[in-house]
């Protein structure tokens, strides 16, 4: 081989590697800026989660105090109420 070929042969490996490792730099830049972007919302998600959480709970307390009590009655008014039957 005449040295030009030889010396632009090696200029397009280098070429070929400097290619791929950039296009690997390129893709872990990407990711780790999307990694970092996403376990920096977490802690705001968080907490505007437990901001609503609590804001329901808080709208569903007055509610609870107006209803009247449903549910099976105590033991001891079923136990009464039923003794006279008897």
């Amino acid at each position: 081989m005449s040295q030009l070929s030889t010396i632009t042969y090696s200029r397009h490996q280098w070429t070929h590697q400097a290619t791929q490792r950039a296009d690997r730099e390129r893709s872990q830049r990407t990711q780790t800026a999307r990694i970092s972007a996403e376990r920096d919302r977490t802690p705001h998600a968080l907490k505007a989660a437990q901001a609503r959480r609590q804001q329901r709970e808080a709208q569903l307390r007055p509610r609870e105090a107006q209803l009247p009590r449903q549910g099976s009655p105590p033991k001891v008014e079923v136990v009464l109420g039923s003794l006279p039957l008897f």
